[in-house]
């Protein structure tokens, strides 16, 4: 004697049934925890994502444009520092958070003078930059010290003019 009612229900209680004979399984597990985390293992520098692109655009964006910078010059963060005119560890402060730094806007006149340069220098010369501006035999170590003396736009774009010809050479 069947019923509509035993045919819906059947199936069920035969899972259950199963579900409960079934060494380890049940119903409701609670997953075991694999990785424990402790303050000591988050890492040291967390940028916050918010979804107000204007809070922080103002921020990270001379962050961003040193990060780039660096890459595009192949330079090393100490290399990098002195440009700017910090020692290494006020570089890392600074990146961590650059509205700490004392030196905040030299930092980022300083980038901005650099992000021009780079803009108009011809792309396989930019890795050069640091040879050139440095190396006696190379380039002009007068190059150099106005990078870490904080040279205007006007004055790099006048030594990469004066300097274009030994760029070639070396690319």
């Amino acid at each position: 004697m069947e019923t509509t009612l035993t045919r819906q229900i059947a199936p069920q209680v035969l899972s259950v049934c199963l579900l409960a004979a079934t060494p380890g399984a049940y119903a409701i597990q609670q997953p075991e925890s694999v990785v424990f985390i402790q303050d000591y293992d988050l890492p040291q520098f967390v940028l916050e994502v918010t979804n107000d692109q204007s809070a922080n655009t103002g921020r990270h964006a001379s962050v961003a444009l040193y990060q780039e910078l660096k890459d595009k010059f192949q330079l090393s963060h100490a290399q990098f520092a002195s440009w700017l005119g910090l020692k290494r560890r006020s570089l890392y402060n600074w990146i961590n958070d650059p509205s700490s730094s004392r030196s905040e806007a030299t930092v980022e006149a300083r980038l901005v003078n650099l992000n021009a340069l780079m803009m108009d220098m011809d792309k396989e010369h930019r890795p050069l930059l640091h040879k050139v501006a440095f190396s006696p035999i190379d380039g002009n170590p007068a190059f150099g010290e106005a990078l870490l003396n904080g040279a205007s736009k006007e004055e790099l774009f006048s030594w990469y003019d004066e300097l274009y010809e030994k760029f070639d050479l070396l690319a």
